[in-house]
């Protein structure tokens, strides 16, 4: 009866929303994992259970399948169904991609049923260009918030969905530090940031023969085309063949709006465990990187949640981040529980683990 369901279901749409993701598929946690993937299902879990959550999309795993069976070729009429459930996120965010008053940011991120810790590929902050920079700076008075984005933009979107090897951005903010002598990257100025940028688009049309994309729909389906691909990369298939997981099961796409862990001194990026991910004990866990130590591939610090260099910048367990203003009070959770710390402008998300045995999870905070 569940297989029935899940094939009707499937044959009807290629995507939900996070709101109706739990139930279409009628609260079945497998069917959800199965089409939704484990990060698709669990938002759709969490809205369902009151957890207030940034919106956002979820493209089912029948399409990564479609694409692969179709050589690489993005099925047929999907990004116009994108666009149209993206219409009703930007309505009720009151922001739009693109916008040159109020940009609404995107995060564009795999989910497969089963969890592959840093084996896919991510982009954020997407819906930056040479405009919305401007308007972001201008919406919320952090001038260096909007052009760090924008830069950290440049070299995700550059490395994932153009192939650019990440290390030549690398090298390229190595050396613009070096010559400002400065040695974190928190230290950037803005017109240092500005320079970057610049260096950077340099980089991109050297490398592709073309100017940085601006189109910010055009950027959107080039993500989603990217984590489709990922499925197949060389990291993927390794981590499938040694986990003896089934390479027709294809990752789902969640687009969803960004929370900021750049912010400001107050704002952080990382993950929450319900249990010691290590041990299995029965104690809320997390690893985080604030913004004076972000840097783009790799974060300088991971300290766990009872460091009291983490506990001061998050002051309730109750509190949540919000994803519709950086410098709006906190609002949205984005962890699987309601009952882990974040703080303004901080993604906090939350794995379970059992007692016997703990979850595995990416070592790696993204910066969303």
């Amino acid at each position: 009866m569940k297989d029935q369901m899940l094939v009707a279901t499937e044959q009807k749409a290629r995507l939900y929303n996070f709101e109706q993701g739990f139930a279409a598929f009628g609260g079945d946690r497998e069917a959800m994992r199965e089409s939704l993937g484990g990060k698709g299902a669990g938002l759709s879990e969490m809205i369902k259970s009151g957890v207030k959550v940034p919106p956002g999309l979820t493209i089912l795993t029948t399409q990564c399948r479609a694409y692969t069976d179709n050589g690489g070729k993005m099925p047929d009429g999907l990004m116009d169904e994108v666009f149209a459930e993206l219409a009703h996120i930007e309505s009720a965010l009151g922001r739009k991609l693109g916008d040159l008053t109020d940009p609404l940011l995107l995060s564009v991120r795999s989910g497969a049923k089963f969890s592959m810790p840093g084996m896919m590929d991510t982009i954020l902050n997407l819906g930056m260009n040479d405009k919305t920079v401007v308007a972001l700076a201008k919406s919320t008075g952090n001038e260096r918030f909007a052009y760090d984005s924008y830069r950290r933009f440049i070299q995700m979107y550059g490395n994932v969905v153009l192939d650019i090897n990440k290390d030549q951005f690398e090298d390229i903010l190595d050396d613009l530090k070096d010559e400002a002598g400065i040695k974190s990257d928190a230290d950037l100025g803005v017109d240092q940031l500005k320079k970057l940028i610049e260096q950077y688009k340099a980089l991109v049309q050297k490398k592709t023969g073309a100017a940085f994309i601006q189109d910010t729909r055009e950027q959107l389906a080039g993500a989603i085309e990217a984590v489709f691909r990922s499925w197949n990369n060389h990291r993927a298939v390794y981590y499938r063949n040694l986990h003896k997981i089934d390479h027709r099961l294809g990752t789902a796409v969640n687009v969803q709006a960004m929370v900021f862990g750049n912010y400001d001194d107050n704002s952080a990026t990382g993950v929450c465990f319900t249990r010691n991910p290590s041990t299995g004990e029965k104690s809320s866990t997390a690893n985080t990187s604030s913004k004076p130590r972000a840097k783009t591939s790799s974060p300088e610090c991971a300290l766990p949640s009872r460091s009291p260099r983490w506990r001061p910048r998050c002051p309730r367990y109750t509190r949540s981040c919000s994803p519709t203003s950086p410098g709006s009070k906190p609002t949205i959770a984005t962890s699987r529980t309601s009952s882990l710390p974040s703080s303004r402008g901080a993604s906090i998300s939350c794995r379970r683990a059992t007692a016997n045995a703990p979850h595995r999870q990416q070592s790696k905070p993204q910066w969303i």
